[in-house]
C-alpha cells in the first residue's frame, strides 16, 4: 500500500508550515512547495524527516512556472499523493484607492488562479483525494486596507464551493 502524501503550497512558513508538519504527524509524506523561502523550507523538510516521514522540496514561482509540472513532480515523487493543501498566498496591503493592476494580477494569480489550476491538475492526476484551500477569516470583514488580497480570497472561497460540487464525490474540497 502506498504511503499517503500531501502537496502543501507555501509550506515553508506560517500556516503552510504548521499544516505540513501536522500532516507529517498524521503519517503523510510531504511535497513541500516553496518560492522564495528556501532556507525555511529546508528547516521544515528536516523537521518532517525527523518525524520519520519523507519530504521533497519543490520550488515553483506561481507567477512564472508550470502549475501542471508541480502536480506531476509531486505525484511522481509520491505516488500516494492524495491531498492538495493550497496555503501559499500573496499579501500586499492597500486600499482600493491605491490598488493597481499589477497588485491585482499578482494577488489573484497566487491566491485564486493558482489554487484553481492546481485543483484542476490534481483532479486529473488522482482517483480520489482531498483539496484544502486556506482562505482567511478576514473575508468575513470588509477591511478596506487589503482590497486585492480580500477580493482574491473571497473569490477563492467561491471557487472552493464550485469545485466541491463539480468534483464530488471523487474529491472532497473545502
Amino acid at each position: 500500500m502506498e504511503t499517503p502524501a500531501a502537496l502543501v503550497t507555501g509550506g515553508a512558513t506560517r500556516l503552510g508550515r504548521y499544516f505540513a508538519e501536522a500532516l507529517a504527524d498524521k503519517g503523510f509524506d510531504i511535497a513541500l512547495h516553496v518560492n522564495s523561502s528556501r532556507g525555511e523550507a529546508e528547516e521544515v523538510a528536516d523537521a518532517i524527516r525527523g518525524k520519520g516521514r519523507e519530504c521533497e522540496i519543490l520550488p515553483c514561482n506561481f507567477l512564472e512556472d508550470s502549475l501542471e509540472g508541480l502536480i506531476t513532480q509531486a505525484k511522481t515523487r509520491f505516488p500516494g499523493l492524495n491531498v492538495l493543501l493550497n496555503s501559499a498566498s500573496a499579501y500586499e496591503p492597500a486600499p482600493i484607492a491605491r490598488t493597481d493592476m499589477a497588485m491585482l494580477e499578482t494577488q489573484f494569480r497566487v491566491n485564486m488562479f493558482t489554487p484553481l489550476l492546481l485543483t484542476r491538475h490534481f483532479a486529473e492526476a488522482v482517483e480520489h483525494g482531498q483539496v484544502i484551500n486556506i482562505i482567511d477569516n478576514k473575508v468575513a470583514y470588509h477591511q478596506y486596507p487589503y482590497a486585492a488580497y480580500l477580493l482574491s480570497k473571497k473569490s477563492l472561497a467561491e471557487m472552493t464551493r464550485m469545485a466541491a460540487l463539480e468534483f464530488a464525490p471523487r474529491l472532497r474540497i473545502n
